[in-house]
This record gives structure tokens, C-alpha cells and sequence, in this order.
């Protein structure tokens, strides 16, 4: 059985290898997935997600809700590897888009 962390490198090499940057993506799904790999946690559920959230730092809503939408991503991916993933909720965090003055 392959580790997220394992997973995570297949995830980003195959979303690079369509043309994403990923960089900073990259960056916070590595914390998330390296809480996960130090906990025992083998899946992404939304106790994980929740777990991280209340032990990664401050933020705001706003921040949490882009972050959240990271993992989502990553777990519709894995969840075509390994059915025990859960595709977590969009409305866990409920932060608001705010466009940037031009």
C-alpha cells in the first residue's frame, strides 16, 4: 500500500505533466499529507482535514476555504485509486471569493 506522500508525488507529476505550476499547491498539500503521514492516517477524511486545520496555524476563512479546495482536489484524484477516500465537503469551511482591485 502506498503512502499520501507516494500519492501526492504521482498527483503532482501527473498535473504537471498537463501543464500546472503547482508550486505553491504543492507546498500546502506536502504539510497536509506529511500531518497525515505522521499521524497514522492513510486516507483523507474530514477528520484529517479538520485535525490540520485546527494545528497548521491562524487563518482566515478565505485562506482555509482555498486550502480546502486543494485537498478536495487531490482526494477526487485519489479517490480513483483507493475507494476509502472521502471527497470532503465544500461546505467545511465557508469562506467568500473577494476579487482583487485591478
Amino acid at each position: 500500500m502506498k503512502t499520501l506522500s507516494q500519492r501526492l508525488d504521482e498527483y503532482l507529476a501527473l498535473r504537471r505533466s498537463m501543464g500546472f505550476d503547482l508550486s505553491f499547491e504543492e507546498r500546502v498539500l506536502r504539510k497536509f499529507v506529511s500531518l497525515a503521514d505522521d499521524n497514522g492516517f492513510q486516507i483523507i477524511s474530514t477528520p484529517l482535514f479538520l485535525d490540520w486545520k485546527a494545528n497548521y496555524g491562524s487563518a482566515d476563512n478565505n485562506t482555509w476555504s482555498h486550502r480546502l479546495g486543494m485537498v478536495r482536489r487531490f482526494a477526487f484524484w485519489l479517490a480513483e485509486h483507493d475507494d476509502r477516500t472521502e471527497v470532503l465537503s465544500n461546505q467545511l469551511v465557508i469562506g467568500r471569493y473577494r476579487r482583487r482591485v485591478p
